[in-house]
């Protein structure tokens, strides 16, 4: 595995964590 293809990899699974945090927050404000 490439040094470029594991920061990618780590992006990736950044952003996903990033954006299910933010839908996490709306969800509690919602209730």
């Amino acid at each position: 595995m490439s040094f470029s293809a594991g920061v990618i990899l780590i992006g990736i699974l950044g952003g996903a964590a990033l954006i299910e945090y933010i839908i996490f927050k709306k969800v509690n404000k919602n209730k």
